[in-house]
């Protein structure tokens, strides 16, 4: 690793926690696979289905 990498990955890393913090306020988001069970809810997604995390997860969208 060159000097300064680890610098750029902290950035990196800063930016994306930003950018999640930023969507989880305005969108609902759920990831799912090809046959469409739910891998991902974020906090606003559980918030307004009123499902917690680990009652979405493995489920598919019928649930709500």
């Amino acid at each position: 690793m060159a000097p300064g990498d680890a610098g750029l990955q902290l950035e990196e890393l800063q930016f994306l926690e930003q950018l999640q913090a930023a969507v989880d306020l305005h969108a609902i988001v759920a990831i799912t696979d090809a046959t469409g069970v739910i891998l991902f809810a974020n906090d606003r997604f559980c918030k307004i289905s009123r499902f917690s995390r680990s009652e979405l997860i493995g489920q598919t969208h019928r649930i709500i």
